[in-house]
């Protein structure tokens, strides 16, 4: 109600179009142009779309080839490992879903939160600063290790649960 003009008056610059004006042709649900509304399939029951999170993935271990040369040893193969790590888990996911709720929640935040996050916050920093310690001692090259780590840590865990959780439903 709030952002729908009220008929008569103009809308406002940057409101949406009223609903059923020329620009919004009334939509007839029982002509066969338009089907009946279906239920997606049930083939995921994650809040973002498994593709998504496959998306994202792909995404990031393409960031992390791109740019090999600037991440300290081993980072990369670490990228690489946890990508292929989650994407088992997602595909698990998608041919069977857990519904639960909170293993969802942390499949989904690692890998469309967190892991781009730390890969992108860290090329973000200019190569000539990288060695440089910070107020907390550490350099952004051990920084990114670390936090790759607890990444990975992160991805053998959800991988376990996913692997076990099926092998119990045998």
């Amino acid at each position: 109600d709030l952002w729908i003009p009220r008929r008569g008056r103009k809308p406002q610059l940057g409101a949406p179009a009223q609903a059923n004006s020329p620009a919004f042709p009334p939509v007839q649900t029982d002509s066969p142009a338009y089907p009946p509304f279906q239920q997606p399939p049930a083939a995921t029951s994650l809040a973002r779309p498994a593709d998504d999170l496959s998306t994202s993935l792909t995404w990031v271990s393409s960031l992390a080839k791109q740019n090999k040369h600037r991440l300290p040893a081993d980072t990369y193969v670490t990228i690489l490992e946890t990508c292929q790590m989650l994407d088992s888990v997602i595909d698990a996911e998608i041919r069977q879903p857990s519904a639960d709720a909170r293993f969802e929640y942390e499949l989904e935040a690692v890998v469309s939160e967190y892991l781009p996050a730390v890969l992108q916050g860290y090329l973000a920093i200019p190569p000539s600063m990288v060695e440089n310690r910070q107020p907390n001692g550490k350099t952004p090259n051990e920084e990114l290790v670390e936090q790759l780590g607890l990444l990975l840590g992160q991805a053998e865990t959800l991988h376990a649960t996913r692997h076990s959780q099926t092998s119990a439903d045998l």
